[in-house]
């Protein structure tokens, strides 16, 4: 596979194991000619070891070896991503709604031109109040 310049860090290591663990189950990973059974066993294999600094090594060691440029790509987005939602905890939480609830949301939203948080701050605070 081709070799990316990136290189996943020790306080990293957590969020790329998470982000390749779920993609490994979901078979959502291109791995060339490897067959999935190999990859998921070496990947457990790389990810055992007790310090933070070898497994980092270990895994970029893996991920050199078994993810395509792209895949490499999102794993960069996904340990971006969840390093900024680490950082705001506390301030600022994600919730998975359905498009209904959405949809619902959004009009609220520009009808009142407030934030989707403001409107559920409005509304859900009326019923967490009655």
């Amino acid at each position: 596979m081709p070799r990316s310049k990136y290189k996943i860090t020790s306080d990293d290591v957590i969020h790329a194991i998470e982000y390749v663990r779920s993609r490994l189950q979901l078979f959502a990973l291109d791995l060339g000619d490897a067959s999935s059974k190999t990859a998921t066993k070496e990947f457990g294999d790389a990810v055992e070891v007790r310090s933070k600094e070898e497994r980092a090594i270990r895994l970029n060691a893996w991920c050199e070896k078994y993810l395509s440029t792209k895949d490499w790509t999102k794993l960069k987005t996904s340990i971006r991503k969840r390093r900024e939602r680490k950082s705001r905890k506390g301030e600022i939480e994600s919730v998975t709604i359905s498009t209904k609830a959405y949809t619902i949301l959004r009009k609220l939203s520009m009808r009142d031109n407030v934030t989707y948080s403001e409107i559920l701050e409005r509304y859900l605070g009326k019923a967490w109040r009655a």
